[in-house]
C-alpha cells in the first residue's frame, strides 16, 4: 500500500488547469510491464492506456493506492505554466 499526502498552493480558478494535465504535477501509477515507461512518463494520454491511473495535484489530498507487483509510481514534471510548486509526504506500507 502506497500513501501520498500532496500539498499544492493550486486556486479553484486554476483546477482545469491542473485537471487537464498541462501542469503536470500528477502521480502516475503504470505497470512495469513494458518497455513503454519512458515514453508513457513523456506523453500521457489516459484513452490511449487501460492500464494507467493517475491523481491530479491538489491542495491538502491523501491518496491510497493498493500496489500490486511490478507497479511503478511517478510524477509527471512540471511544467512552465504551474503556478505553484508540489510538496508531498509519501510512504510505503506492507
Amino acid at each position: 500500500v502506497s500513501s501520498t499526502l500532496c500539498f499544492v498552493n493550486r486556486l479553484e480558478s486554476e483546477k482545469d488547469l491542473w485537471s487537464s494535465g498541462t501542469c503536470g504535477g500528477f502521480e502516475c501509477y503504470t505497470l512495469n510491464s513494458s518497455t513503454e515507461i519512458a515514453s508513457r512518463a513523456e506523453v500521457y494520454d489516459s484513452n490511449e492506456h487501460d492500464d494507467i491511473s493517475s491523481v491530479d495535484a491538489s491542495f491538502n489530498t491523501l491518496s491510497i493506492v493498493n500496489m500490486k507487483k511490478k507497479m511503478l509510481r511517478f510524477i509527471k514534471y512540471l511544467s512552465s505554466s504551474a503556478r505553484s510548486s508540489r510538496f508531498d509526504i509519501c510512504s510505503d506500507f506492507q
